[in-house]
């Protein structure tokens, strides 16, 4: 058989080869060099609740951190849902069929992944019963579900108010406007029109609330309003009253009257509900009667004793500045928290006209972020801005959840905590431990062999009682105990600028 024939009858399969070559190089370079394509990433789904007033004219709030293998080469749209279902137990699906169980939707909306780790925060209205089951789909398909219970079942006259087949809260509030219409057109006088699309939104993470009930008629009027809020003592469920008096930052409801001067809570009372009646508005406490929204503005706390590092003292003022300038209510914590709590509600304004370290800019952008993107100021968000306030530098060490900064890298040496003593501009790192699943980190200002002063952020307090308690986005000066951190919390050591 001569050459030309040979090549004759092995052309075919050389081009077979070749073309196979090619896709499988084209798919090798799709996937490993170009980023993967938006549908061949692995996604993983992470929900949790992080505010679920008893009341139905607030709003939930859940954490979505979503994680895939690679980062995406196109961003990945999820859609979320989150239905209302009448009973209580966690474990029964919430199915739209099912008329005894199933009421409505309380929000649907999108949320956007765009790196390896995205976090994204979810709301929707708020109930004070029965549960919450929140799903999450990408392109029609599961990713994320879960069961959020209330502990309370929801009353027969609701429960039978659910069998009506209303599927969505538009369509209750559609419902509502027609009936009072009807009424108001049988009565006499002119009709008083009812806005179908009012421009007040419930605002998270502010105390009270309320419908329609034009609390506010001018922008900078004074304004008072009694609510309750849910809250525990022990195990025991239970609301408390709260007294809010303040100044109405535009027209609508009772979300626009701000928590000003003088607001405070009362003790929490358990075995009472959302529903329960709301006694009258109290004065103002603890102030001097002039200003609108309860007199003049409190008094800051008293500045915290310096420390003799002049690079710490630097994060020491941060913290100072910021129990001065940033207040939000924190009920999470057992107490109403009014100074040093740093929210997304809050971060921008009371961070504004921080200055004197040595990098304001930096600082002040490190903790608007952290607050942004996860609700509420985290450790990690603080201790980087307090590198950054100390140093005039930019954090360069390990990053990653508070837990993965437990190591080494070119920039910064882990030292066990058995070896050498802590040293002030050091960083405090905790593992995992009890109520810390993402460990913790921070910043040391002061310490000697046997414990150590830190400025922290975002902390679990233990109350003598034993029962924790978190106050999220509060920051504060606290001493610890080596060998009790070891033991207890399962202390990694602390990280030092080589």
């Amino acid at each position: 058989m001569n050459n030309k024939k040979i090549l004759r009858t092995a052309l075919p399969f050389i081009i077979i080869f070749l073309i196979s070559l090619l896709i499988a190089v084209y798919t090798y370079v799709q996937k490993n060099l170009t980023g993967a394509r938006a549908g061949d990433e692995a996604l993983k789904v992470t929900l949790t609740n992080v505010r679920d007033p008893l009341s139905t004219n607030e709003t939930w709030e859940w954490k979505m951190i979503g994680q895939t293998d690679r980062a995406p080469s196109s961003p990945i749209i999820l859609t979320y849902t989150a239905r209302w279902c009448l009973k209580q137990g966690i474990n029964t699906p919430c199915v739209q069929g099912m008329q005894d169980d199933y009421f409505y939707e309380v929000g649907t909306g999108n949320v956007t992944i765009n790196a390896k780790e995205t976090a994204a925060k979810i709301t929707h209205q708020s109930v004070n019963c029965g549960r919450i089951e929140l799903d999450v789909l990408r392109d029609g398909q599961s990713v994320g579900k879960i069961v959020h219970s209330t502990s309370t079942e929801c009353t027969d006259n609701l429960r039978s108010g659910g069998a009506s087949r209303i599927d969505s809260a538009s369509e209750i509030s559609d419902l509502i406007n027609k009936t009072l219409k009807s009424i108001l057109s049988l009565t006499d006088g002119d009709e008083e029109e009812v806005d179908e699309n009012p421009e007040d939104p419930t605002q998270p993470g502010e105390p009270g609330g309320g419908g329609s009930d034009g609390l506010c008629k001018t922008t900078g009027q004074s304004c008072s309003e009694p609510y309750r809020e849910s809250c525990g003592q022990g195990d025991q469920a239970g609301t408390r009253v709260c007294h809010k008096h303040g100044v109405c930052a535009a027209p609508g409801s009772g979300v626009q009257c701000s928590w000003g001067a003088g607001s405070f809570c009362e003790p929490c009372e358990p075995g009472t509900t959302i529903g329960d009646p709301v006694p009258p508005i109290k004065p103002p406490q603890n102030v001097q009667p002039g200003n609108p929204g309860g007199g003049n503005p409190s008094q800051p706390p008293a500045p915290l004793p310096p420390v003799s590092n002049s690079d710490a003292q630097e994060v020491v003022d941060l913290v100072d500045f910021i129990r001065a300038n940033c207040k939000f209510p924190n009920y999470d914590y057992g107490q109403v928290v009014e100074n040093g709590l740093v929210s997304n509600y809050n971060a921008a304004q009371c961070m504004a006209a921080f200055s004197k370290s040595q990098n304001d800019k930096q600082t002040k952008d490190e903790i608007v972020t952290s607050a942004t993107n996860y609700e509420r100021l985290q450790c990690v968000g603080f201790t980087e801005a307090a590198v950054a306030a100390a140093s005039g530098n930019s954090y360069n060490g390990p990053g990653g959840h508070a837990y993965q900064r437990a190591t080494s890298n070119n920039a910064y040496l882990l030292i066990d905590s058995r070896t050498q003593p802590a040293a002030p501009n050091d960083i405090a790192v905790w593992n995992k431990a009890p109520g810390m699943p993402w460990g913790h980190v921070a910043y040391i200002v002061e310490s000697n062999s046997s414990a150590f002063t830190v400025m922290e952020a975002n902390f679990l307090e233990v109350f003598p009682d034993g029962t924790r308690h978190p106050c999220w986005g509060c920051v504060r000066k606290r001493t610890y105990q080596i060998g009790q951190e070891r033991n207890e919390r399962n202390f990694a050591g602390w990280l030092r600028k080589r």
